[in-house]
């Protein structure tokens, strides 16, 4: 055997062996019907935390554009911890205490980005694109976050 052959042998056991797993492999003991619970970072738990607190701070307002704008803020903080059911959740509540009251552009504006970016989350690039279309952003944070948005979305739809 020639002795490049031999260390090309060596080279391609070495990289075989590297890519093997060492640790064990556990079975999955999923039972049907039940979700296994993604691992929680303390990332999650901080932004959870926080988001809580503006939900605390919501609830001690009077008034109600204030407690809008800490539930806007909660569901935005619950979206990127991945919570999207608690996001869900304070859509509809800021929903409801916007009924029938008349709000600016900004507070639309604010409104219809978080109602794209739980689409967004939640892979619905439809409903996602016409929330984006008819969003008219006002201030420049959510000029910044419309942008995100798009890009989101772009990459949702394969266009990156």
């Amino acid at each position: 055997m020639k002795t490049h052959t031999l260390k090309l042998f060596l080279f391609l056991a070495f990289v075989l062996l590297a890519a093997c797993e060492t640790g064990p492999v556990k079975p999955v003991t999923e039972a049907p019907g039940e979700e296994q619970a993604a691992p929680v970072t303390e990332e999650q738990v901080s932004l959870t935390q926080q988001a809580q607190q503006l939900l605390e701070q919501a609830e001690e307002t009077d008034s109600f554009t204030e407690e809008a704008d800490y539930r806007l803020q909660a569901a935005q903080l619950y979206l990127q911890a991945g919570d999207i059911p608690a996001a869900k959740r304070q859509q509809d509540i800021i929903n409801r205490l916007y009924e029938g009251q008349s709000i600016t552009e900004a507070q639309q504006a604010g409104i219809s980005l978080l109602s794209a970016a739980i689409a967004i989350a939640e892979k619905n690039a439809p409903l996602a694109q016409t929330l984006i279309s008819s969003i008219k952003p006002v201030s420049r944070e959510q000029q910044i976050r419309y942008y995100s948005l798009k890009a989101d979305l772009d990459v949702l739809n394969g266009r990156y």
